[in-house]
């Protein structure tokens, strides 16, 4: 259980921040163990649940929480007009998945913000 639950905050931080994805996933990893044990992945349901639960969140988990706020409003404003062009009824993972899908007619100011990493193929 614990080795999904880190997963899936790996994974939340690697679409939000561009630093190392295993300080991330250490910044809230017991808060979402605590707090959010019973959660089903997936849906953004981790971030919800903690977010629930913000002001019992460890210190370290808070300010990863804030970092996340302040690299999507970063990539939101960067990407607000390709995110209208190309994926405007998208949200959350899939509007990462289309605007990597577009990855060569994004601007450069998108490009820059979401970092993009290669896709993982389709079964």
């Amino acid at each position: 259980m614990k080795a999904i639950l880190l997963g899936v905050i790996v994974g939340m931080a690697l679409h939000a921040v561009p630093s190392p994805a295993t300080a991330q996933s250490r910044a809230c990893a017991d808060d979402v163990q605590k707090f959010c044990a019973d959660v089903k992945g997936g849906g953004g349901r981790f971030l919800k649940c903690l977010k629930a639960h913000e002001a019992d969140l460890s210190a370290a988990c808070k300010a990863q929480m804030q970092t996340l706020k302040s690299q999507r409003g970063k990539r939101w404003q960067a990407c607000r007009s390709d995110v209208g062009k190309f994926c405007k009824d998208t949200r959350g993972g899939a509007r990462m998945r289309c605007l990597q899908a577009h990855q060569s007619e994004l601007s450069p100011d998108c490009k820059s913000q979401i970092q993009l990493r290669p896709r993982k193929p389709t079964p």
